[in-house]
């Protein structure tokens, strides 16, 4: 599932409930994940240094977690 994770974010940066949104309408009929198996996906993703995580903030409340490439 990884793969498919980082691929979605090779095309824009996405939150966790995004990417579980493009994965139900997307694969749903062959695969159903859930919110833990894509947490999981992304800490492997964040961990070997494929993904990296922007924090939105605002009003001084944090907003969103957005998942992308890195900018490297």
């Amino acid at each position: 599932m990884e793969f498919v994770i980082l691929g979605l974010l090779m095309i824009r940066q996405m939150s966790q409930y995004d990417i579980k949104k493009i994965l139900q309408q997307k694969i749903s009929p062959f695969f159903s994940p859930s919110l833990g198996s894509i947490q999981s996906a992304l800490k492997k993703l964040m961990d070997n240094g494929h993904i990296e995580l922007d924090e939105v903030v605002e009003g001084g409340r944090q907003q969103k977690k957005l998942f992308n490439k890195p900018t490297r």
